[in-house]
C-alpha cells in the first residue's frame, strides 16, 4: 500500500507541476506614465501652475488650475502636479520651465526615479515603467 501512495503522490505532483508551467498573461493595460509632482518652498502639493516640459525631442505645455486642465499626452493632478503618458520606456530626464500665480518658478532638468515591473502581466509576458520626480518651485 505504501508504494501505491508513493506512486500515486508523484503522480499527483508531476500533474500539478505540469499544470503550472504554463505561462498564462492577464492582459492589463500599461499605463507607462511619469507623475511629475510640484511643490512650494515649504513642500505643499501645488494645483496652480504653467509648466512646459521637453523629453526626448517632445514638448509638453500645460495650464492647470486647481487640479484641472491637460494638454495633449499630459492632465493635471488635483492632488497637485502633471501625469505624462509615454515617455517611461526610454527613462528619459526632463527640461522643465515651470511657475505658479504667487511667483514661485523652476527651471532646469530632473531625472526622475523609474520604476520597471518585469512581471507586470505575469511571468514573462512584458514589463510596465513608471516614473516618478518632485519638482520644487522657489
Amino acid at each position: 500500500m505504501k508504494q501505491f501512495l508513493g506512486v500515486a503522490g508523484s503522480a499527483l505532483l508531476l500533474s500539478l507541476v505540469a499544470a503550472c508551467s504554463g505561462t498564462e498573461c492577464t492582459e492589463i493595460g500599461c499605463g507607462s506614465a511619469t507623475t511629475l509632482s510640484l511643490e512650494d518652498a515649504s513642500g505643499q502639493a501645488l494645483s496652480t501652475f504653467t509648466a512646459t516640459v521637453t523629453y526626448d525631442g517632445n514638448t509638453i505645455v500645460a495650464s492647470c488650475d486647481n487640479g484641472t486642465g491637460s494638454s495633449g499626452a499630459a492632465s493635471c493632478s488635483s492632488g497637485g502636479g502633471l501625469t505624462s503618458s509615454g515617455p517611461s520606456e526610454s527613462q528619459p530626464a526632463f527640461q522643465v520651465e515651470a511657475s505658479e500665480p504667487g511667483g514661485a518658478s523652476f527651471s532646469g532638468s530632473i531625472s526622475p526615479m523609474y520604476t520597471v515591473d518585469d512581471e507586470f502581466n505575469g511571468p514573462g509576458c512584458g514589463t510596465c515603467t513608471s516614473g516618478e520626480a518632485t519638482v520644487t518651485l522657489q
